[in-house]
């Protein structure tokens, strides 16, 4: 792929080293934007710097995902079918559109993650048809974290066919969980399919004239110009140009469980533990109804960081006839588990019992906290800050989240979704 041609007169304010941006990109935004604060930014030149890249996972055995068929290629012959070679998608987690010389606006609103293709970007007379997925199996993130201090930021996303010819660069919106941009060390990975190794695409500060892709990041969401289709996505790790810095993102943590209270037998309880991004909780409900379990409640946010060793201990309390079935009503999670879960629902599991058999009323709190070193940066206060939740039914938590019988304690808030 050629290098992008930038334009400084697209920018507000003077240019500053590697921020630039296509001419043919500030029409269809402008025309029909991705989200609100993506005028507002900054952008930057990357670098392609193409490396193979070692396995590196820590993940649950039983947490795997299926994936969603693709719509039948129409019978149009003006229209290239979608080829793909992951596995059928899961309707949920794809999107199909018709690319014409107008363009195309493909959205996945339960992820956050959409694909534009501007306005004349294939010739005139020309039609494909493309797709926008959320990639879940396990099997197609394993390779991409570079060491034990790399983690996954955002969704694997798919879009396609990989062999789409563009004449204009296409624009992804990926949501990511990184707290406090500059401690961050940001790196975009891509891979056309299942087969080919995962590659580095761009990391920030290394760029060059020849940089295939443009990547912008604000507090939520990363921003991909590029010309390729395939999977990508963010990877981040400690910024190393300060030692100070200390890399954080966001958690969340989901508990689910059987539907009913058995009456004589035990209970297990499974603790999620998943990055922060939109599309979390549909994850977990997915993993759980491979099993026959459903989603019970979820935390408040849980800010993880990048901090020596330090890993994330789960407390379980029970009250009201049931106590945890193991001596320890603790359970620590090693940080590379954690940090290195290659966007995998990551869990584990508790054992209760019954203490009185006569009392049916009960409730279970649920807190996850990381033992984080005295002395950080001030920005860094919500570091160590327990997540919690807490529920006192087994009734299936609903899709939009206001269910709340069951988590009186659950602390919900807007601005963590």
């Amino acid at each position: 792929m050629g290098s992008i041609h930038r334009s400084s007169e697209t920018l507000g304010s003077p240019p500053a080293r590697g921020a630039y941006l296509t001419d043919c990109y500030i029409y269809p935004l402008d025309k029909v934007s991705i989200n609100e604060s993506y005028s507002s930014s900054t952008y930057s030149k990357r670098v392609c710097s193409v490396e193979s890249l070692e396995t590196s996972t820590n993940t649950s055995a039983d947490s795997t995902y299926d994936q969603a068929p693709m719509l039948p290629p129409s019978s149009s012959p003006a229209i290239r079918p979608t080829t793909l070679v992951e596995e059928p998608f899961r309707g949920a987690e794809v999107t199909h559109a018709t690319l014409t010389p107008a363009g195309a606006l493909l959205r996945l609103a339960t992820y956050s993650t959409a694909l534009l293709i501007p306005e004349g970007a294939i010739p005139k007379h020309q039609r494909h048809s493309v797709a926008l997925s959320i990639v879940r199996d396990d099997k197609h993130h394993v390779p991409v974290p570079t060491g034990p201090r790399s983690t996954y930021l955002s969704p694997v996303v798919f879009c396609g066919p990989v062999d789409t010819k563009v004449n204009k660069p296409i624009v992804m919106q990926l949501p990511h969980c990184a707290e406090n941009l500059s401690d961050w060390a940001f790196s975009l990975y891509s891979a056309p399919d299942n087969v080919t190794p995962w590659c580095k695409v761009v990391t920030i500060g290394e760029e060059t004239l020849n940089t295939p892709a443009l990547v912008q990041i604000d507090k939520r969401y990363a921003y991909v110009l590029t010309e390729t289709f395939g999977k990508y996505v963010l990877v981040g790790e400690s910024a190393t140009d300060i030692q100070e810095r200390v890399a954080c993102k966001r958690l969340r943590l989901f508990i689910c469980g059987p539907s009913t209270v058995p009456e004589f037998s035990d209970v297990s309880l499974r603790v999620y533990i998943v990055e922060d991004n939109p599309g979390a909780e549909e994850r977990c409900r997915h993993c759980e109804q491979e099993i026959g379990g459903v989603l019970l409640g979820r935390s408040t946010a849980l800010h993880f960081a990048d901090v020596g060793q330090a890993g994330l201990n789960i407390d379980l309390q029970c009250v009201g006839g049931w106590r945890a079935k193991s001596s320890s009503e603790r359970q620590t999670i090693p940080f590379s588990h954690v940090w290195n879960s290659a966007c995998t629902a990551l869990h584990c599991s508790f054992t209760l019992c019954r203490t009185e058999h006569d009392k049916c009323d009960f409730k279970i709190v649920v807190q996850a906290s990381q033992d984080v070193p005295q002395g950080l940066d001030e920005r860094l206060t919500a570091i160590g800050v327990p997540a919690t939740l807490s529920i006192s039914s087994f009734v299936p938590m609903a899709k939009d989240g206001r269910h709340c019988q069951h988590s009186s304690q659950l602390v919900r808030n807007d601005d963590d979704l």
